[in-house]
């Protein structure tokens, strides 16, 4: 259901920071932990499985433009042409249990006009350009870097979309109700490199 209780924006920011964060909390249907999911594609819940990773998937789809009738901006998809090293994100994970297992964050740029789903059990790996990704347990606000991964065979194309994921627990339907997810102030990396350097016309080298 549309449960107003499970993304939230929140006054609990990080120290030393203004303004407001959001967090997703995780909740328990008849028993079955729903986790808290954020994420700029689609939800799509095709199993009453909660586990089932090839029916229950975050998605992004270029070609879904239709209107749901909630009024929401319903093209569930992402143009992103960039090619990061990084991801910094600024989160906080605080489980209602211990030892229920690790937050998990996700992003995939892919190329245009392709489709892409996380957990990948439906996805052509052929269509990533990369993948940053890290699970983490319980923790107090950090800021945290996530290398981007350019490793796929598709790794020298530039992407046309990005799909981005954080879940209360790095495995659907497990974790506990009422564990929370504090997220904040995103931003994408970009290294340089200098190539060349002179001092009163002579190279210098490093």
């Amino acid at each position: 259901g549309r449960d107003g209780s499970k993304l939230v924006q929140s006054d609990a920011v990080r120290p030393g920071a203004s303004g407001k964060c959001v967090y997703i909390k995780s909740t328990s249907i008849l028993g079955v932990v729903a986790n808290g999911v954020m994420t700029n594609g689609q939800i799509g819940t095709y199993s009453t499985t909660a586990t089932d990773g090839s029916k229950n998937y975050n998605f992004s789809d270029p070609s879904n433009t239709k209107a749901s009738g909630f009024g929401e901006n319903n093209q569930f998809f992402t143009p992103f042409t960039g090619r990061p090293d990084a991801f910094k994100v600024w989160m906080k994970f605080a489980p209602a249990k211990s030892n229920t297992g690790n937050a998990r964050v996700s992003l995939y740029t892919h190329k245009a006009g392709t489709k892409m789903y996380d957990p990948t059990n439906k996805a052509n790996m052929n269509d990533v350009v990369s993948h940053a990704e890290m699970v983490f347990p319980a923790c107090d606000w950090t800021q945290f870097t996530i290398p981007f991964s350019y490793n796929y065979a598709s790794g020298e194309d530039t992407p046309g979309l990005i799909l981005v994921t954080f879940t209360t627990n790095e495995t659907p339907g497990k974790g506990s109700a009422g564990d929370m997810l504090y997220i904040d102030d995103m931003e994408m990396v970009y290294y340089s490199t200098m190539l060349s350097c002179s001092y009163n016309s002579h190279d210098v080298n490093f």
